[in-house]
């Protein structure tokens, strides 16, 4: 039987977490971010989604999360002027860091082939879509890792785990290249061209390189991680497993266009990076204990770090494609190899 599913209530709820080791002495990332959240298009307040006949809208209320950031931008704007008058940095009040957006799914159609849970899943399906869009609109901006959706029906309570660490380090990072905020519309028309729907399998190679992307901000400083980065970099420029490093680099260099010193340093990085990912994969690398207890072995620190940088570098890497790709109006990328005879 068709019907229309008049709608389950659900709460995304929890601490949300803003960047806090920016440069506190120009307020324009809090008051970009701020003008973001309050200015959501329609499009991402209300998604639409289509599995197995089943037709889903999402409406999600994110005046909570708008406050907060413009709160946030008002309390960073004061402290600024403050220490223009005094020559001191004092905060001049606080804000909240807790958000709850109430959020609706209705659906439309056969509900026979419908789990009691796919809705849950859906809106969990919903806020991967969003931390994305919004992570490269204004990298850094939607940090989801401490938020859970609270089933209210059937009392269940899912956490996202979800962080927005390695694009808001990205974003801060001065060195080339430098990621810039774009038009929230803007990515999110391109994310709905190369990723329509809600499938968990990607459906094409540019969603692989999403997919990757979402893996690492999961993570929590592991060496697949780096692994990760290279299935992203192998989807997006179309290049075989494990071929050969030149291919991706000279791909990279055509995305993303550097200077003869910017290709240096890239080469220089992303060799750091494939030869810890040949030793994670050969066996050459030495693995940090799950239990990952820094007072029982201090050495973890190092190896750790090692990976945090290494995985923020190619996260910028990514970004930045991502970013070319939707400036540029581009769905995707074909790379044809060419030759150049050479005379004697």
């Amino acid at each position: 039987m068709t019907k229309t599913h008049k709608g389950e209530a659900f709460l995304v709820k929890g601490v949300f977490h803003l960047a806090d080791d920016l440069d506190l002495h120009d307020d324009s990332y809090y008051r970009m971010n701020a003008e973001m959240w309050a200015t959501l298009p329609a499009h991402i307040t209300t998604r639409y989604y289509e599995i197995d006949d089943i037709e889903y809208t999402i409406t999600a209320d994110w005046s909570s999360a708008k406050d907060l950031t413009q709160k946030a931008f008002e309390v960073v704007r004061n402290t600024l002027t403050k220490e223009k008058e005094t020559g001191r940095f004092e905060w001049q009040g606080d804000y909240p860091n807790e958000i709850t957006v109430p959020i609706i799914v209705s659906s439309f159609g056969d509900h026979s082939k419908e789990s009691q849970s796919k809705p849950k899943f859906m809106i969990e399906n919903y806020l991967y879509d969003v931390f994305f869009i919004l992570n490269v609109a204004l990298p850094g901006s939607a940090d989801f890792m401490n938020l859970i959706v609270e089933d209210r029906i059937y009392k269940f309570e899912t956490k996202l785990d979800i962080a927005s660490y390695y694009p808001h380090r990205a974003y801060i990072d001065e060195e080339w290249p430098i990621l810039s905020p774009i038009d929230v519309s803007k990515v999110e028309q391109w994310y709905s061209s190369v990723r329509s729907g809600a499938s968990q399998v990607p459906e094409n190679m540019v969603e692989s390189a999403i997919f990757a992307l979402l893996h690492v901000c999961r993570s929590n400083g592991k060496p697949e991680d780096i692994i990760w980065m290279f299935y992203a970099f192998e989807s997006l420029f179309k290049t075989r497993a494990g071929e050969n490093f030149s291919a991706i680099t000279e791909r990279i260099r055509f995305i993303l266009d550097p200077n003869p010193k910017q290709e240096g340093s890239m080469k220089k990085k992303l060799r750091e990076m494939y030869n810890f990912r040949s030793s994670f994969v050969h066996g050459g690398l030495k693995v940090i204990h799950p239990l990952h207890n820094e007072q029982i072995d201090s050495r973890i620190n190092e190896l750790y770090d090692s990976i945090v940088e290494l995985t923020q570098y190619g996260v910028k890497l990514l970004l930045a494609c991502f970013q070319t790709y939707i400036k540029n109006g581009w769905l995707d990328v074909e790379f044809e190899v060419t030759a150049r005879p050479i005379k004697g």
